[in-house]
């Protein structure tokens, strides 16, 4: 297994999810669990993937 974390870095939400998004779909992966960090404002700012290769 492997994780790999996406973090923010002040993009726009949608931006943000659309580059992760965009990632595991451009991968040969299966997508095992993640995890949404979140700021004290409840705003996301990391995404951890736990992956394996198919």
């Amino acid at each position: 297994m492997n994780l790999y974390v996406f973090e923010r870095d002040g993009k726009p939400t949608d931006d943000f999810i659309q580059e992760v998004n965009e990632w595991v779909l451009h991968k040969e992966i299966k997508v095992i669990d993640y995890l949404i960090g979140h700021d004290r404002n409840g705003y996301i700012q990391t995404i951890t993937v736990k992956w394996t290769s198919i």
